[in-house]
């Protein structure tokens, strides 16, 4: 598992792929309202969570916007690779 998710990082790290910004704002508004949610079932604010962590709010939208990209390049890739394979 590590073989492969050492390869995944050094695709996803260096190729040259254009994400869609309809994609990476419709993740990152789903990576939200889970947060908010979990957030809410624990009865926790947004501004003490980020506080427990010690990050601002741009910090946590550029963090959340780089992890979206990531997820999307991991997904685009594995679906061109079972396109190739099929």
């Amino acid at each position: 598992d590590r073989i492969i998710s050492d390869i995944m990082d050094n695709l996803v790290d260096n190729v040259k792929l254009a994400v869609p910004e309809p994609m990476i704002e419709s993740r990152i508004r789903h990576y939200n309202e889970d947060l908010d949610k979990e957030l809410a079932g624990h009865k926790v604010e947004k501004s003490d969570y980020l506080k427990a962590y010690n990050i601002t709010e741009e910090d946590f939208n550029k963090n959340i916007r780089l992890s979206a990209i990531r997820e999307i390049k991991e997904y685009l890739i594995i679906n061109a690779l079972e396109k190739a394979e099929a």
